[in-house]
């Protein structure tokens, strides 16, 4: 089971890659709280599962944006395969909690490995010129 964050439905989707995760994953969860920030109709491959531990996300909210706070509790309850993350405090989070972590880029590389996409680069700057942050 792979968790993910917003960020990562919202940048893809921008583009028209959304695709891009059913054919590396087949299946992705997501907690309901991100599901109420990405506000746009989920395709069939991605699934909402709720989060039952609400001190870990209370906890986990003080420092951390309620979809990166839910999505470490959802990892941690179901022993998640990893988790999708951009946020850098998000990320480092759950590297602290013993979570595998892949960001949106860590993605497009995965499918430019795996064949999906031909051209890295092409994506990325179909990113940039939705006007998302590339911090490199």
């Amino acid at each position: 089971m792979i968790i993910s964050d917003t960020s990562c439905l919202i940048i893809l989707s921008k583009i028209n890659k959304l695709s891009i995760l059913n054919e590396i994953f087949k299946k992705i969860v997501i907690p309901k709280g991100v599901y109420e920030e990405y506000q746009e109709k989920l395709p069939e491959f991605i699934q909402i599962i709720h989060v039952k531990n609400e001190k870990l996300i209370k906890l986990a909210s003080a420092f951390l944006d309620k979809g990166e706070a839910e999505v470490i509790a959802l990892a941690l309850e179901h022993d998640a395969q990893g988790v999708i993350l951009d946020d850098k405090k998000g990320r480092k989070t759950a590297v602290k909690l013993g979570l595998k972590v892949i960001g949106t880029l860590g993605i497009i590389d995965l499918a430019q490995q795996k064949g999906i996409i031909e051209d890295k680069s092409l994506i990325i700057e179909e990113i940039k010129k939705k006007g998302f942050y590339i911090p490199w």
